[in-house]
């Protein structure tokens, strides 16, 4: 089974009518999702709609986005562009448990361009890039069980095994051709360890490819931390030890050179005070 949605965009209905709509509410109705101050301007002529702009706020931030499909041929083109900024992970997750085992902003860019007549098909096809980021903040057990992962067999490899874990920040900066998300620098980067990433995930193939490696700041603590392979689906992810990958450690950490984020995306949030607080620069050399 897949995750992404692979129902079919009616071309019927986007082909049969012409329309010209403004729309802005303070306040959204949403129970389940952190929405308001919305401002949207859609546009439908001749199989062509475009609405610029998207922009509405979500759990205290924002996220600003133009989207643009050409429905006149069999296949739809669809581009994306999206600019996310301050979104409050305590406000995303209200729930008072959830709100508790997480906080820090997160914020990022798209910049997307797929073909097909849904949104699996459009994202497995796409060209383009994702950056996202988050600052200084904290994560906590829960919020990493709830994402799937088993905290206690997966993240005691890399990280402490306290409830809190403390984050000066976390990004992620992909170049994207034809569905398949590269990895140009991906860290994780908390109080006393930098976590170093690699691979690919494919929106295609809803398929996981990442090696994430522990790099103590302190070398006298951590240091016989194994890396941590992710493979597996979107639908059943995996998490397990990569030992052969501990053996290459020094080779690896040559090559992978500095891992501060691109400065487009260290733009879209806040990293954490204290020293080191580059997400991690030099611990990555």
């Amino acid at each position: 089974a897949r995750v992404l949605p692979t129902t079919p965009y009616d071309l019927s209905k986007v082909r049969a009518m012409d329309a010209q709509v403004r729309w802005r509410a303070q306040r959204i109705n949403a129970p389940s999702w952190p929405l308001d101050d919305m401002d949207a301007a859609l546009t439908l002529k001749d199989g062509v709609l475009q609405l610029d702009p998207l922009n509405f706020g979500v759990a205290g931030g924002d996220i600003r986005s133009t989207i643009h499909m050409d429905a006149r041929n069999a296949v739809i083109t669809t581009q994306l562009k999206a600019g996310i900024r301050g979104i409050r992970l305590d406000q995303l997750f209200p729930d008072a448990t959830l709100a508790k085992q997480a906080s820090g902003a997160i914020g990022g860019e798209l910049d997307l361009r797929g073909r097909g007549n849904s949104i699996a098909a459009m994202l497995g096809s796409a060209d383009g890039s994702i950056g996202v980021g988050m600052g200084r903040g904290h994560v906590g057990n829960l919020i990493m069980e709830l994402a799937g992962l088993d905290i206690a067999e997966s993240l005691k490899y890399l990280i402490t095994k306290d409830r809190q874990i403390p984050v000066r920040c976390i990004f992620g900066d992909f170049g994207m051709q034809d569905g398949l998300m590269q990895s140009r620098a991906l860290a994780f980067d908390s109080t006393d360890t930098i976590i170093v990433g690699e691979g690919n995930i494919s929106l295609k193939n809803e398929t996981l490819d990442l090696l994430l490696r522990p790099r103590p700041k302190d070398r006298s603590i951590l240091s016989l931390r194994s890396p941590l392979r992710i493979g597996g689906t979107f639908k059943d992810p995996s998490f397990r030890p990569d030992f052969k990958a501990l053996g290459m450690r020094g080779a690896i950490a040559v090559a992978l050179g500095s891992i501060a984020p691109p400065a487009a995306l260290l733009a879209t949030f806040e990293p954490g005070p204290g020293k080191d607080s580059d997400c991690g620069g030099k611990y990555a050399q």
